[in-house]
């Protein structure tokens, strides 16, 4: 299984994981960082019960896979909070 697979298997996923980030950390002022490290560890497990890799062989993925969902967290923040 190559990263890009892995990353179109966990997108479908990312708003809703962005949306309980927000409630979890609904209290704590200025957890924007907090947010996406929450989100992006929850990803991450989530990635690797998904394709059933051993952590060296999903860490290696893991690294193309990260900076991907990185950039797409940023971008429906962007469109789902752009009131706050």
């Amino acid at each position: 299984m190559n990263w890009f697979t892995v990353a179109l298997m966990l997108i479908p996923r990312i708003k809703n994981i962005i949306k309980e980030a927000e409630k979890f950390f609904d209290s704590v002022p200025d957890s924007g960082v907090q947010k996406k490290e929450y989100s992006i560890a929850i990803l991450k497990e989530l990635g690797i019960a998904l394709t059933g890799l051993g952590d060296d062989e999903f860490d290696k993925l893991w690294v193309h896979i990260e900076g991907a969902l990185s950039y797409i967290i940023d971008l429906l923040c962007g469109i789902l909070f752009s009131h706050k």
